[in-house]
C-alpha cells in the first residue's frame, strides 16, 4: 500500500489492489477515511470484497468471473 500511496502523489488516478485485506474491520474504515481526505481530487479505483467499505465510493463495479455485471450507486447495488 505504502508505494501506491507513494505513486499516487504523482498521479490523478490511484489504483489499489485490497489494500487492507489484512487490516481488522475498524482500522480498515479509518484507513479508508484517511485515504480518501489525503487525495480528495483523484479517482481512486480499489478492489474491495468487503461490504461495509462500498459506501465510501461514488461507484461500484461488480465483477463476477472477471466480468462486469452489476454497476452503480453503493446504496442502490446493496438494495439488489
Amino acid at each position: 500500500m505504502a508505494r501506491g500511496l507513494l505513486m499516487g502523489e504523482q498521479s490523478s488516478i490511484l489504483l489499489l489492489d485490497e489494500p487492507t485485506s489484512s487490516v481488522d474491520g475498524m482500522n480498515e474504515s479509518k484507513i479508508y477515511q484517511r485515504l480518501l481526505e489525503k487525495f480528495p481530487d483523484k479517482c481512486i479505483i480499489c478492489s474491495i470484497h468487503k461490504l461495509h467499505l462500498v459506501d465510501l465510493f461514488d461507484e461500484v463495479c461488480v465483477l463476477e468471473n472477471g466480468k462486469l455485471v452489476e454497476r452503480g450507486i453503493p446504496k442502490e447495488l446493496l438494495k439488489k
